[in-house]
């Protein structure tokens, strides 16, 4: 056949062309068997496909590091509780049944196996997170080898922080069943104001019939005394500073260390407000009736987060201004931590219309959350600094 599309009868002088021709075509069709289907990929799709493998395995090592950060914050606050019980049963041994003082001791030793593990766990997967960032910057036609050691290393730790193995595929990580009592989250739907929350009260005298830390406290709106500590103007500045006295801001008392202290409280929480012209601040004194709160709590860093819910379900976020890695207090003996935050204009106006619910303090060894039983503080204290 000719290139114009007419043809003819092969010739017997022909059979060198057509031989030729057709070693040309079983030459082709033997390297196209032979390629490797990579290969036939433009430089495009091959950096395409390189980044979406990291963009995969980047993704699921995140996860991991997510889920296992909150595990420390878990299992700091059960080492923290194990510990408060441990060595209040310690103090008071003599009155303690020898088989529940064994129970306690195993149970604080396995917490401080579980608090061990978990940083082992956090210190791993932050390496291997930041190992993942910097293939970010590494071009995709040089990524790969270091692609594949990362997957191999993550696939690794996987299999030894399930106790399973893990495929070779990196799949997302989901979060394994856990027999601990799950931390109660901050935020709950639909939670009923704390004014009307019972309908139907128990009796007076039913309730007084009740152990101190079983009896139902109703809340009560008590008329607000706005006491004002200091009201003076530096004579340098000019500025005019307002200070109202401090007030019983909240209390709590993990339920496991309530046979302990009976009537006292672990945490008693105080809160003062202040103004220095245009600025207004919040200062909280948290007095912790423990000798070992140091090693338990850690301290308040520069910067950490203290979270008001409100009512409404909305968030008021401030941040402490200073470090605080507390004091012992030469009289009751009770550790003291301070923190001191500031107050914009927005958190002011939230603070000002609606009542709060719980508060979150991010610790140096993890946070907790405590409820607000003064829901009006804000309110009154607010209220009582802008009228001065």
């Amino acid at each position: 056949m000719f290139p114009d599309g007419s043809w003819r009868l092969a010739e017997a002088g022909d059979s060198v062309l057509i031989r030729q021709n057709l070693q040309k075509a079983e030459t082709l069709g033997l390297e196209n068997e032979s390629m490797d289907p990579l290969q036939e990929r433009t430089t495009g799709e091959y950096d395409d496909y390189i980044l979406r493998q990291w963009n995969e395995l980047h993704f699921n090592i995140k996860a991991t590091e997510k889920k296992i950060q909150n595990e420390f914050r878990n299992a700091t606050n059960a080492q923290f509780s194990a510990a408060e019980i441990y060595h209040n049963a310690e103090a008071n041994k003599s009155m303690i049944d020898p088989v529940r003082f064994a129970t306690i001791t195993e149970q604080y030793e396995q917490s401080i196996k579980e608090l061990k593990q978990a940083k082992v766990n956090q210190q791993s997967i932050k390496k291997l997170l930041d190992q993942s960032k910097k293939l970010a910057s590494v071009p995709p036609s040089k990524m790969e080898p270091k692609l594949n050691s990362l997957k191999s290393k993550y696939n690794l730790f996987m299999s030894k922080y399930t106790g399973a193995p893990v495929e070779e595929d990196v799949k997302e990580v989901k979060p394994k069943k856990s027999k601990e009592k799950p931390q109660t989250p901050l935020v709950k739907p639909e939670k009923p104001d704390k004014k009307t929350v019972n309908e139907k009260p128990i009796s007076k005298a039913a309730n007084n019939d009740l152990p101190p830390h079983a009896r139902i406290k109703t809340y009560k709106s008590d008329p607000f005394d706005c006491n004002v500590r200091t009201d003076t103007v530096d004579e340098t500045t000019g500025r005019r500073k307002i200070e109202l006295a401090p007030a019983l801001f909240f209390t709590h008392t993990d339920p496991d260390l309530r046979p302990f202290f009976k009537d006292k409280e672990l945490i008693t929480c105080y809160a003062k407000m202040s103004k220095s012209d245009a600025y207004v601040y919040l200062t909280i004194d948290f007095q912790i009736a423990s000798s070992h709160s140091q090693s338990n709590f850690g301290s308040l860093s520069n910067g950490s987060l203290l979270r008001l819910r409100l009512l409404n379900g909305e968030f008021v976020s401030l941040y402490n201004l200073r470090a605080d890695r507390g004091r012992i207090d030469p009289y009751s003996g009770h550790t003291i931590f301070t923190g001191q935050y500031a107050l914009g204009t927005e958190e002011i106006k939230m603070l000002q219309q609606n009542q709060l619910d719980k508060v979150r303090i991010i610790w140096s060894t993890g946070y907790e959350d405590y409820d607000v039983y003064k829901v009006d503080f804000m309110i009154d204290h607010l209220n009582c600094l802008h009228s001065r």
